[in-house]
C-alpha cells in the first residue's frame, strides 16, 4: 500500500465484512457462510469502482465448527480456580508468596478477514499481586479466497515475579518467551 492511501474495514457483529481502497479502486465483501449441499462455504466478492463484480470466491468454511462465525465475535471466559499450594513448573524462578491463588483467562477473537486466534492465561496471584502468569496465544490465518490456512503462529509467555523490596513494595519481573 503506498503513501495516502486510505483503507476502509469494517467487520459487523453478525460475521459480515466489507474493505475498501481510495487507490486500488475496489471493495471487499464477505458474507456470511452458505450452505451446499452438506458443507459451508464463505462467499467473497471483489467490486471495482465501476460496481462491476471481478471475482467472486467460495472459500471453504475456516471458522470455528466450520458453520457460521462465533457470535459474539471475541468472547473472554475467567474463572477463579482457587487457592493453589505451589507454582507450575512453569513459573520456575519466580518468587511465591504466601496466600496463592489461580486465575484462569480463555479469549477466543474470530476476524472474518482471515484470522482465528485463542489465548489461554493462568494467573498466580498473591495478594492481588501476579507472582506469575502462564500464557499461550495461538494464531490461525487463512486465506480470504480459498480457505485454505497459510500460517500458524503460537506463542508461549512466561512471566515471573524475581524479586520484592521491603520499604515500597519494589516488585522485580522477569519475562521470557518459552
Amino acid at each position: 500500500m503506498s503513501s495516502g492511501v486510505v483503507r476502509n474495514i469494517v467487520e459487523d457483529s453478525n460475521g459480515t465484512a466489507t474493505t475498501s481502497d481510495t487507490t486500488d479502486s475496489f471493495a471487499q465483501v464477505v458474507s456470511l457462510p452458505t450452505l451446499v449441499g452438506a458443507t459451508y462455504f464463505i462467499p467473497v466478492s471483489v467490486t471495482n469502482t465501476s460496481g462491476t463484480t471481478t471475482t467472486a470466491y467460495s472459500a471453504a468454511d475456516w471458522y470455528p465448527g466450520d458453520a457460521l462465525p462465533l457470535s459474539p465475535l471475541e468472547s473472554e471466559t475467567l474463572s477463579v480456580k482457587g487457592p493453589v499450594g505451589s507454582l507450575p513448573s512453569g513459573c520456575a524462578g519466580a518468587l511465591a508468596e504466601p496466600n496463592l491463588v489461580e486465575v484462569d483467562t480463555n479469549i477466543a477473537t474470530l476476524n472474518v478477514l482471515g484470522s482465528y486466534e485463542t489465548e489461554t492465561q493462568q494467573a498466580f496471584n498473591s495478594n492481588g499481586i501476579n507472582d506469575c502468569i502462564l500464557r499461550t496465544t495461538t494464531t490461525l490465518d487463512y486465506s480470504l479466497t480459498t480457505g485454505a490456512p497459510t500460517e500458524t503462529v503460537v506463542d508461549n509467555y512466561a512471566e515471573v515475579l524475581t524479586a520484592v523490596g521491603t520499604a515500597s513494595k519494589v516488585r522485580a519481573k522477569h519475562v521470557r518467551r518459552i
